[in-house]
């Protein structure tokens, strides 16, 4: 038998990679824009 999800423990990192500050504290847009920047930038350098 399955643990529902609610039980489990979600593996999720605690800690922002950009600021290092907890996910849970503070507003994250700026480090969520500066991440979808390094995606854009990793995706235009692998299609090169």
């Amino acid at each position: 038998m399955k643990t529902p999800l609610i039980l489990r423990n979600l593996d999720l990192p605690h800690l922002c990679d950009i600021c290092g500050q907890r996910r849970s504290q503070g507003d994250h847009k700026r480090c969520s824009r500066k991440r979808q920047q390094i995606g854009q930038q990793r995706r235009q350098q692998e299609a090169q």
